[in-house]
């Protein structure tokens, strides 16, 4: 289960903020990932629900926001959303089989703190 090695990553950037920006509270986290990401929200919830013990984090929520899929033609190198199928044409020249722009990164979006 990768999720934890992330919500260890998600708790490291929270506690830097904290003493950055010195709030006093987590309310609610919003990460952002990939379509092609392997993680899925309930494991990263459960995780975040049993990693998050200091006082600060009890009670705070956690959402994913999961990017749409992206693909890019290799004639006319233009990217575009693709809808829940695999696209078999470029939308922008009608060229065949777009390639998928694998997109695996994990983001800390927002966190709603109190003062």
């Amino acid at each position: 289960m990768h999720e934890l090695s992330v919500v260890r990553g998600i708790l490291g950037i929270i506690e830097r903020e904290r003493k950055a920006r010195g709030f006093s509270r987590v309310r609610s986290v919003e990460v952002q990932c990939g379509h092609y990401s392997c993680i899925t929200e309930e494991s990263l919830r459960f995780c975040f629900e049993a990693a998050a013990v200091e006082p600060h984090l009890r009670g705070a929520s956690l959402s994913l926001v999961r990017l749409p899929a992206r693909f890019e033609c290799p004639a006319c190198e233009a990217e575009f959303d693709a809808s829940k199928t695999e696209p078999e044409r470029c939308p922008a020249c009608g060229a065949p089989n777009p390639s998928p722009r694998i997109v695996s990164e994990i983001l800390v979006r927002s966190l709603e703190v109190d003062r």
